[in-house]
């Protein structure tokens, strides 16, 4: 997911991991889940990807800090055409419910403590984020273990807008 607010995104991560002693991860927004037993689909998957769509921007929304531990410090996208389309071909492509149209957002922190021992402890309370998220390709990652043990497997870059 590189793009016109990766570097914030990439700073962000790498200094809310070192602030919180949490794990260091790349930016991304999670598309969805490809069951296993599918999975030997995938690089057919991501060619019809690759051929059929170009990199898109979503609209930031909001900073929000959640009380999930894989999504405590998030920022929020606006689910734009694009990024619906690519969860309806995940969907029909799979044959199933795989896609997570719903809250589409940029994970800051992984971590478990409460938000407002966060709140105390940031420097995001003005809560100035980049205007857009430039979504320019998809990976599959295998999400075995902890954060820093995730491996991406296969990657494609969508061409240019």
């Amino acid at each position: 997911m590189p793009g016109s607010g990766e570097p914030f995104f990439q700073k962000t991560i790498r200094k809310c991991s070192a602030a919180f002693d949490a794990p260091v991860f790349d930016p991304h927004v999670t598309l969805g889940r490809v069951p296993e037993d599918k999975a030997y689909l995938v690089s057919q998957f991501l060619s019809q990807l690759e051929s059929n769509f170009r990199s898109f921007p979503l609209k930031t929304k909001e900073l929000q800090c959640r009380k999930e531990p894989y999504q405590k410090l998030v920022i929020t996208l606006q689910p734009e055409k694009n990024y619906r389309a690519l969860c309806d071909v995940l969907d029909q492509f799979f044959g199933g419910r795989y896609s997570k149209p719903e809250d589409p957002h940029i994970s800051l922190l992984y971590s478990q403590l409460s938000c407002e021992d966060i709140k105390k402890q940031t420097d995001f309370k003005d809560g100035r984020i980049p205007e857009k998220a430039d979504i320019q390709g998809i990976a599959l990652v295998k999400l075995y273990g902890r954060p820093g043990e995730w491996e991406i497997t296969k990657q494609i870059n969508f061409k240019g807008q």
